[in-house]
C-alpha cells in the first residue's frame, strides 16, 4: 500500500457527481489530503479543508472497496495522525441522509453526534453532519 499527497488530478477517479466535482475542485486542500493506492491503483482518497483553528471539514471517497476493513483502518490512522499533526480537535463530515453505506462508514471511522441538516443538498434532500472530537 502506498500513501501519497492528494493531487487535484485524482478528482477524476472519485465517485462524485460532476456538479460536486466542480465544487470539490475549488475547495479541496491538497496539503491536508491523501491518496491511498494499492498495486498502483487508487483505493481511496481522504482529506479535509480547514474551517478555522482546530476545526476541519473532512471527506473520503472510496474508489475500490475490495478490502473495506483495510480502508477503515488506514483511513482512521490517517485521520488521527493528521489531527495531531495539524492540531485539529474537531473533524466534521457531511453525509447524505439517503446514503446508508456512508453513514455506516462514518460510524466505523469513529464519527459521532449525527445532526440532521434538512434540505441541505442542492436537490433539497437532507444530510447529516457527523463529528469526531479529540
Amino acid at each position: 500500500m502506498e500513501i501519497r499527497q492528494f493531487r487535484k488530478s485524482d478528482i477524476k477517479f472519485l465517485n462524485m457527481t460532476d456538479c460536486f466535482k466542480k465544487l470539490f475542485r475549488k475547495s479541496v486542500s491538497e496539503e491536508y489530503s491523501f491518496t491511498v493506492l494499492e498495486d498502483n491503483e487508487i483505493m481511496f482518497c481522504i482529506g479535509g479543508t480547514p474551517l478555522w483553528d482546530g476545526v476541519m471539514e473532512s471527506w473520503i471517497s472510496i474508489v475500490n472497496a475490495s478490502n473495506p476493513m483495510r480502508i477503515v483502518l488506514t483511513a482512521r490512522r490517517l485521520m488521527l495522525d493528521s489531527m495531531v499533526k495539524f492540531r485539529i480537535h474537531r473533524l466534521q463530515g457531511i453525509v447524505r441522509a439517503d446514503n446508508t453505506q456512508a453513514q455506516r462508514l462514518m460510524a466505523m471511522l469513529g464519527f459521532k453526534d449525527k445532526f440532521k441538516m434538512e434540505k441541505f443538498n442542492a436537490d433539497k434532500t437532507d444530510s447529516y453532519m457527523y463529528s469526531l472530537v479529540i
